[in-house]
């Protein structure tokens, strides 16, 4: 199987599954957000994404007008926010409690859902 195809079902796989189970449960959302403040624990997500984008960064790199620049586009997003959460961790707190209060959490998780809704799409079945 091709890197890129691999990568857009993982992709695919983790937002549909993530978004769906976050938007059906307020409750969830609320204690990682709480766990989201600790420093321990961004710096932690922050050695793991930047870990994840550089492997996906260095194994797939491809700037297409279509799901390949998406899947493309993911890998240097999740590089960054290693980057950000490492070298940067107040920005990243600062940016969790903006997205944290009330319901601003929720239209980016529907965005993940479509996002992930088109990978698959385009992964199993184009």
């Amino acid at each position: 199987m091709e890197v890129g195809l691999f990568l857009a079902k993982a992709w695919s796989l983790c937002f549909v599954i993530i978004s769906l189970a976050l938007l059906a449960n307020k409750k969830t959302v609320k204690t990682m957000m709480s766990f989201a403040s600790n420093d321990a624990f961004l710096l932690g997500t922050g050695f793991l994404s930047l870990l994840i984008g550089i492997l996906h960064v260095l194994s797939y790199n491809v700037w297409e007008a279509d799901w390949r620049g998406v899947v493309t586009f993911l890998g240097w997003a999740v590089l960054a926010k290693g980057v950000i959460r490492l070298a940067n961790p107040g920005f990243s707190k600062r940016m969790l409690k903006k997205f944290g209060k009330g319901d601003g959490l929720r239209p980016w998780l529907f965005v993940s859902l479509v996002i992930g809704l088109y990978l698959g799409y385009v992964a199993w079945w184009a």
